[in-house]
């Protein structure tokens, strides 16, 4: 949840949320609109230390974390960016091409919510992604709709910048800063560079073997 300490203050007037309610016969994920009855602990960054309480799941549950949304509606301002961040993993779950007419009958779930909705937002401007970039550890493209949204995302990622690209151009939007963690040296192999010998006489392919993903680097020496 890209949660800011304006928007928590606006989750505490009344507002529709976005959430998960288990899956259904074919193991897809139900998605569901919930009204804000009010919100409890306090903000920061992570969204994981306050959040908002709702008429109850089929599980009973009544509320959850911010961090837990997969959307928001105050009327003014909606996003259903978190759900969309689940491209990767929810995909998989259901017919590939059924993706986009998932996000859109969430995305129009969300503004029936509401009888004041801004008519400038639609379910075409809540599915539409503009940006993207790749998250640095899983490899996985990561899309989003604005481009706050991307900077704030950019944020969690491991190294010092995130390269963020256009969705209509593919040229490069903007660098943005990451979170500075690099993670320690990993586990390696070594094998001898073969393919220039003549130019690399003494270089080497580094092969480090991370907890989801191989990298491999050419090591000049």
């Amino acid at each position: 949840m890209f949660i800011s300490k304006s928007l928590a203050k606006k989750l505490r007037h009344p507002a529709s949320v976005l959430l998960r309610d288990g899956v259904d016969k074919d193991g897809i994920p139900k998605i569901v609109v919930r009204q804000v009855k009010s919100a409890w602990g306090k903000f920061e960054p992570t969204g994981r230390q306050g959040g908002v309480c709702f008429s109850a799941l089929s599980d009973g549950t009544t509320q959850t974390i911010y961090a837990g949304l997969l959307g928001y509606h105050t009327g003014t301002e909606a996003s259903i960016q978190p759900l969309i961040l689940n491209d990767y993993f929810w995909r998989s779950k259901m017919p590939y091409n059924d993706w986009p007419d998932f996000l859109r009958q969430a995305a129009e779930k969300l503004l029936a919510s509401r009888a004041d909705t801004d008519p400038r937002i639609t379910a075409s401007k809540l599915t539409t992604t503009n940006y993207w970039f790749c998250d640095k550890w899983y490899g996985n493209r990561l899309s989003f709709v604005r481009l706050r949204d991307a900077k704030k995302a950019a944020r969690e990622q491991i190294g010092e910048s995130v390269t963020i690209f256009s969705n209509k151009t593919g040229n490069i939007v903007c660098f943005a800063s990451a979170s500075g963690y690099c993670p320690p040296c990993l586990p390696y192999e070594r094998t001898k560079y073969i393919q220039y010998p003549e130019r690399f006489p003494e270089s080497y392919h580094l092969l480090f073997r991370g907890y989801f993903r191989e990298y491999c680097i050419l090591w000049l020496r």
